[in-house]
């Protein structure tokens, strides 16, 4: 006998992480049997009393044929409908998401349990305290009331996502900041357009004046021209 049949059989650690990885949460399990409802209530719209009333003649000389064609359509179709419901769920990594929001929600559920418990022990010593010096529990009872905090899952999930919220408002002031200063170089330029052409209009007028005679010139010269009689 050898040393590999002595051996006992040891599961498969990958199968197991793997199935860890997979297993289905209460919030995905939700999610499908809500998608297992929803397709019941479709498919019981396609039931063989309205294939018949379809195909009457087929319902009355094949009648076995034809249930036996809607039950394969029938099938075909919620297998077909759970097959692409599971596709998308593997594509989008919808499974591990909503894995990550029970663990998130039942951290916040577990902290406000201790929390709690830890103020009540110190309520509980507050009390013995105040047997003793009325006067200053008073103000440590309000101190701890006011030290009471509690996070509710809404609060816990909206934590958890500050980080990437806070990264996309920088982006989105990042690519503000670029276009003020993209608009701010496109006004220095039009200022120097409106400039240049109105330096270009000047060198024109003075060019024109420097070709064209003087009008008292041309008075001149219309009043010893005279029309021909």
């Amino acid at each position: 006998m050898t040393a590999a049949e002595t051996l006992p059989n040891l599961p498969d650690i990958s199968e197991a992480s793997s199935h860890e990885e997979h297993e289905e949460g209460p919030r995905m399990r939700k999610l499908r049997a809500g998608f297992d409802a929803a397709l019941g209530n479709c498919l019981k719209s396609c039931n063989y009393r309205r294939i018949a009333d379809a195909f009457p003649r087929l319902a009355e000389e094949h009648a076995d044929d034809l249930r036996s064609a809607h039950e394969q359509l029938v099938a075909f179709i919620r297998q077909s409908m759970k097959e692409e419901f599971d596709c998308i769920n593997s594509e989008r990594n919808v499974a591990t998401k909503l894995n990550e929001l029970d663990r998130i929600q039942a951290e916040a559920t577990e902290r406000q349990l201790r929390e709690h418990d830890t103020n009540n022990q110190q309520s509980k010593g507050q009390g013995r305290a105040q047997k003793r010096t009325a006067s200053g529990t008073e103000k440590s009872g309000s101190n701890t009331e006011c030290a009471h905090f509690r996070v509710s899952p809404e609060e816990a999930v909206r934590a958890h996502v500050v980080l990437a919220k806070r990264e996309e408002a920088e982006r989105l002031r990042a690519r503000i900041a670029e276009a003020q200063s993209a608009n701010d170089e496109l006004y220095t330029k039009l200022l120097q357009s409106r400039e240049e052409v109105s330096s270009l209009q000047q060198e024109i007028k003075t060019t024109l004046g420097e070709l064209l005679p003087p009008r008292e010139m041309i008075r001149e010269l219309h009043a010893t021209v005279k029309p021909p009689s």
